[in-house]
């Protein structure tokens, strides 16, 4: 069973709305109370935002289902895959402090060579990483440092785990913490104690798209070199203190426990452990809704020029197609047109990220450039199997309801 992260492709096109009333939020707030109560989900949090602000948002169901915890505004999740648009903005961070250029050859900046074995003499740039096409490859779990995760906080036991997840547990509780250099140097240096030629794709550097974590984390990695100081510092600083985001951190350990969410899979809703891992920045943020709206509301800014964090040209360039189709005829997920910097641009123009993390959550952010209006649905709970997807589509189609509604006024 592959417990990696997990590229959630989009589960359906937008809905078309004809009816354009103004938007009730009492009624979206009754549909969403009465979809919480099929309890395929164990909480989630909803978000409408534009660059103005948060229009509408709420919590529903359950944080810890043991201890009848809610799940509130203020309630922190990992958030999987959606963490790569952090690394996205603090590699534009640098380009404009001019540290260096997306068209950087990764081996110009670390200290320790990264080649595909395979065209050894073809450079692998930050551009290839930064929209999958560097031919590093993710690593499944028959490869047993990829998984190198360490519970924090959580009294599940191994015991009541279900079958699949046993043996994963055992192997976490024995994972010592590593440094991201470490992680990044064992894993795909030639001299690393866990390389292989495998995590290497038999096609030339950005040539195809191919999703990658372990490519993502390098990227992270990058940023950690070129700025000197490490990757979480740097977004800190220039990310996470400017828009206030007080109740987000990369470091499960470093989050107030009663703040929170247990995260859980099927069967019979196991509460897995919450954990820190090495490759984090590919998808290892915590973050709660309040503390993700802002966010959003920032990149909705950013992308229209309002944004002091960062110059409008670079936003446009983090968010803009640069894929050919050539690069992703092979390999295009469903309803995904094309990748910015890490951020994907979907067929009617809206740009977002997914993470779907299978140990037990699965958030989705998207905005809408003409409007400038966005949404955010995050559940810890891993959305899989048919039940909890139709209650998550439905959901998600609530809010799209509402905002087109609201960019009819």
């Amino acid at each position: 069973m592959n417990l990696r992260k997990v590229y959630l492709p989009i589960l359906f096109f937008d809905c078309v709305i004809t009816s354009f009333a103004q938007p009730n939020f009492d009624l979206l707030d009754q549909e969403l109370k009465s979809l919480n109560d099929q309890k395929y989900l164990p909480g989630f949090a909803v978000a409408i935002v534009n660059a103005d602000g948060i229009l509408y948002k709420n919590s529903y169901g359950f944080a810890n289902l043991k201890q009848q915890r809610p799940f509130t505004d203020s309630t922190s999740q990992i958030i999987a895959s959606v963490s790569k648009t952090l690394i996205a903005f603090d590699l534009m961070k640098l380009v404009e402090q001019g540290k260096l250029s997306l068209d950087t050859p990764v081996n110009d900046i670390l200290p320790f060579d990264v080649v595909n074995p395979n065209y050894p003499n073809l450079p692998i740039t930050i551009n290839h990483l930064v929209t999958h096409t560097s031919g590093i490859l993710d690593l499944n779990e028959n490869y047993d440092h990829i998984n190198k995760r360490w519970p924090s906080g959580n009294k599940s036991t191994i015991k009541d785990a279900p079958k699949d997840y046993k043996a994963l547990l055992k192997r976490w509780k024995k994972i010592k913490p590593s440094t991201l250099a470490e992680f990044c140097e064992n894993t795909l240096s030639e001299s690393g104690k866990w390389y292989t030629k495998k995590a290497f794709a038999n096609n030339p550097p950005g040539s195809k798209y191919e999703y990658s974590n372990l490519g993502a984390t390098l990227a992270g990695y990058i940023v950690e070199v070129s700025s000197g100081k490490k990757f979480e510092t740097y977004t800190e600083e220039n990310l996470l203190a400017p828009l206030q985001m007080n109740q987000s951190n990369w470091h499960v350990g470093e989050i107030d426990a009663s703040k929170l969410a247990s995260r859980y899979v099927l069967p019979q809703m196991y509460s897995m452990p919450n954990f820190d891992e090495l490759s984090f920045p590919d998808g290892g943020f915590y973050t709660s809704l309040n503390d993700l709206s802002k966010y959003l509301i920032e990149m909705i800014k950013g992308y229209s020029g309002k944004s002091d964090l960062l110059m409008p040209e670079l936003f446009k360039i983090m968010m803009t197609p640069r894929l050919t189709e050539e690069q992703l005829s092979d390999d295009k997920p469903r309803n995904m047109e094309n990748l910015g910097v890490f951020w994907h641009i979907a067929p009617n123009g809206n740009i977002w990220h997914n993470g779907g993390e299978p140990t037990g959550a699965t958030v989705y952010m998207w905005f809408d450039p003409e409007s400038a209006i966005g949404r955010i649905l995050m559940t810890n709970y891993f959305v899989a199997e048919r039940e909890s997807q139709i209650e998550f589509i439905s959901i998600w189609r609530a809010l799209e309801k509402s905002a087109r509604q609201i960019q009819s006024r």
